[in-house]
């Protein structure tokens, strides 16, 4: 019975070209500059929050008041 080959080698060409395709997509996904945009927009929708809590505090305020 022959022995079966592991899936990984058998999907990845060996040729040289498609080896540096492949590290050149490794350092992309893996840069540190790559997740900029998205730590950024975190902050902003972090900020956006904040603001609506303390715009939400204001009218909690006022309108406990009106209530009693």
């Amino acid at each position: 019975m022959k022995p079966q080959l592991p899936r990984i080698e058998s999907a990845v060409p060996r040729t040289l070209r498609a080896q540096l395709e492949t590290a050149k997509a490794v350092r992309t996904l893996t840069a540190p500059n790559g997740d900029d945009p998205l730590r950024q927009r975190r902050a902003e929708i972090a900020a956006i929050r904040q603001d609506l809590e303390a715009l939400a505090a204001r009218f909690r305020g006022p309108s406990r008041r009106l209530r009693r």
